[in-house]
């Protein structure tokens, strides 16, 4: 379980809302099945990101059936990790992309952000 001073996915989710609203793009809707997944995927981000595993391989390993992709960040607020994958185009792109759906997650400082439509494959 997170603890008290865990960064909070739904204030995440609202900054990037902002930014979607801010270029005319609709603001995502919040999905429970994408929050499952990001809340399982944001414990296992730190050994991503520094434990010498592949980043997003934890993603990769859900093997979904529907068109998915993720941001990942390690930051001390919700605001440092929205505005570094906005400065970053790989992931502005996600930000920025037609998908539908999405939900972050986080466990302590490191967070996942998932966005899906959920088109087959």
């Amino acid at each position: 379980t997170p603890s008290a001073n865990s960064l909070n996915g739904d204030v995440i989710l609202d900054l990037v809302n902002k930014h979607r609203v801010s270029i005319g793009k609709p603001a995502f809707l919040k999905d429970s099945s994408l929050c499952s997944m990001a809340q399982a995927r944001a414990p296992q981000v730190h050994d991503e990101l520094y434990g010498g595993k592949k980043m997003h391989s934890g993603f990769y390993a859900l093997n979904l059936p529907y068109w998915a992709t993720e941001n990942i960040a390690a930051y001390g607020s919700e605001e440092q990790a929205v505005r570094w994958w906005l400065s970053d185009y790989i992931h502005k792109k996600a930000i920025e992309s037609d998908a539908k759906y999405s939900c972050a997650a986080c466990s302590g400082r490191y967070c996942s952000e998932i966005f899906t439509s959920f088109v087959k494959k």
